[in-house]
């Protein structure tokens, strides 16, 4: 994919904000370029946004379906909050939540999803000791029932009220994933990797902590576990600093979003990512722009595996880790044995030697960055 980047004139450059993709696609399709459209403000000093096309993944999708997540035991007295979402909802569906007793099956709560297949269902919790069988189950005319089953135990609790689902890190994430394979070297040629701008290079401050903030509404059970596997991965190969700071970050939002709600997401696109910059005085730096604000949006009607793998087909931790590339600073390569390839196979989940080369390029061994100008 092409991303427009500042001519090289007398005078200053523009500061762009570019949202590269990856594509998804397991018979090997192809990244096509992005249209052109009108560059336009995005923020202050001078911060200018030029969004391309999104990150495709193959088509159909999957069909019905029901996507829970619910605590594993919950205190006496409180409340079991039972979240989810219907795969390919078309329109607002009825949901069911009923409980398993000695006389046979009792609904508990009943209400209507969101157009997009969004649900929040809540029973009240019983007995210490006790075990819930719970049944979830959709239903619309002319369509067939939908059902999941699912356990939680009622256990002596140190307080009272409800008891929340939301996911929240618990640590900032500096370490513990290395997203390569110490077993094999890295593949490909170390020249092989871009800046996102194109020929103008740009980086983070790496003396000041990128703040991150996180919407789960609509991801996967499990997705925060991911973001923040993926977030470890790059601040283990940058040196860069990542603060959780709730649902909106100063400097870099992550959310999902759907076809319906984002038309970047159209097309069988997976998601996007970027970030915004700003010029630096000529030759105080190593590079011409400052990244000030990035962004990653993912497609929570996308279907892929969960998790990090080796091998295989498209995973969400592979185009997560990407994206993030991405909004770090780094844009295309050309080997298909690299991360930052425009399509996302079974020979690129781990980074390859060009996108290696890339984050020590954009990591913190290039030293503080000056303040740009206001």
């Amino acid at each position: 994919m092409s991303s427009r980047s500042p001519a090289r004139t007398g005078r200053t450059a523009p500061s762009l904000v570019t949202a590269l993709a990856l594509v998804l696609a397991a018979t090997g399709a192809t990244l096509g370029s992005a249209p052109d459209q009108p560059a336009r403000p995005s923020g202050s000093r001078g911060e200018v946004e030029l969004v391309s096309d999104g990150m495709r993944v193959p088509s159909p999708r999957a069909g019905p379906g029901i996507e829970l997540r619910a605590p594993a035991q919950v205190g006496t007295g409180g409340t079991i909050v039972i979240s989810g979402r219907i795969r390919s909802a078309p329109r607002s569906r009825t949901v069911r939540l009923a409980l398993r007793g000695p006389g046979g099956w009792q609904e508990l709560a009943r209400k209507r999803s969101t157009r997009a297949g969004l649900f929040r269902l809540r029973a009240f919790a019983g007995d210490v000791g006790t075990t819930l069988l719970l049944r979830v189950q959709v239903s619309a005319p002319r369509l067939r029932v939908a059902t999941r089953r699912l356990r939680v135990s009622v256990v002596a609790a140190s307080g009272t009220g409800e008891t929340p689902v939301v996911e929240t890190p618990t640590v900032d994430p500096q370490t513990g994933y290395d997203p390569t394979d110490p077993t094999q070297p890295a593949p490909g040629s170390s020249s092989d990797w871009s800046y996102l701008l194109g020929a103008s290079s740009a980086r983070w401050d790496p003396c000041t902590p990128i703040g991150w903030g996180y919407d789960e509404t609509g991801a996967y059970p499990g997705a925060l576990l991911d973001v923040t596997t993926a977030l470890a991965g790059v601040a283990s190969r940058t040196g860069l600093t990542f603060a959780y700071q709730g649902t909106v970050g100063e400097q870099l939002d992550i959310s999902w979003s759907t076809e319906a709600q984002d038309v970047r997401l159209a097309g069988n696109v997976a998601g996007y990512g970027g970030a915004s910059a700003v010029p630096l005085p000529p030759g105080s730096a190593d590079v011409d722009h400052q990244l000030v604000r990035g962004r990653m949006v993912l497609d929570s009607e996308a279907r892929l595996r969960p998790g990090f793998r080796l091998t295989g087909t498209p995973t969400w931790g592979q185009v997560m880790l990407h994206e993030l590339l991405h909004v770090v600073g780094l844009g295309h390569a050309t080997g298909p044995d690299q991360l930052m390839y425009g399509v996302a196979t079974s020979e690129n989940h781990r980074l390859g030697a060009g996108d290696l080369a890339g984050l020590l390029a954009v990591g913190s061994r290039r030293g503080c960055l000056p303040d740009p100008p206001s």
